[in-house]
C-alpha cells in the first residue's frame, strides 16, 4: 500500500503558489506532482471545486512519499530517512505558512492509496498548531488517514 501526502489549495492561489511549493520541496530533496495518473477515491469530492492538487513526492521518479512520511528509526525497504521527523514536518508547515500569504486555507490529505474521504480522521487547525499536530498524528507508520485543514485563524 503506497503512502501518500496530497494538497489542495484555491485554483487562484496557484500562479503565485506552484513556484514556491517547488522551491520549499527542492531545498528538502523532495518533488512535487500537479498532475496525477490515478485519481485517489476522496478527491473525487473535489473534482467540480476551483482546486488545485499536488503530490508531495520522495522524488520525481514515483507519486508516493514512503520515506518522507517514515517515523524516525523505521525502515521502508531498507531505507531510513535519516532526517529527523519533526524536521521533515516542517516542510508541510513552511509550505502552509507561504501558502496562506495569499489563500485562505490550505489542506492535506496524508495516508494509504486508495481510501475513501469518510475514511480520513478530519482535523481543522490553526497554523501555530499545525505542526505539533502533525507531530502527534503522523509519527507512527500505522497512523490514521488523516486530513488537515489549516488555516490562520480557527
Amino acid at each position: 500500500m503506497s503512502r501518500f501526502c496530497i494538497g489542495i489549495i484555491n485554483l487562484q492561489s496557484l500562479k503565485e503558489c506552484k513556484n514556491i511549493i517547488i522551491n520549499i520541496l527542492e531545498e528538502n530533496n523532495l518533488a512535487c506532482f500537479f498532475e496525477f495518473d490515478y485519481i485517489e477515491p476522496f478527491l473525487k469530492k473535489y473534482i467540480n471545486e476551483e482546486k488545485q492538487f499536488f503530490s508531495i513526492s520522495d522524488n520525481k521518479d514515483f507519486d508516493n512519499c514512503e520515506i518522507f512520511l517514515l517515523p524516525d528509526n523505521c525502515y521502508f525497504n531498507g531505507i531510513q530517512n535519516h532526517i529527523p521527523f519533526d524536521k521533515r514536518m516542517g516542510v508541510l508547515v513552511d509550505i502552509s505558512n507561504e501558502i496562506l500569504k495569499s489563500a485562505e486555507e490550505i489542506e492535506f490529505f496524508i495516508g494509504d492509496s486508495g481510501a475513501s474521504f469518510d475514511e480520513f480522521e478530519h482535523l481543522d487547525v490553526n497554523i501555530n498548531s499545525f505542526k505539533s499536530n502533525l507531530l502527534q498524528k503522523v509519527n507512527d507508520y500505522n497512523c490514521k488517514d488523516l486530513h488537515f485543514i489549516v488555516r490562520t485563524d480557527c
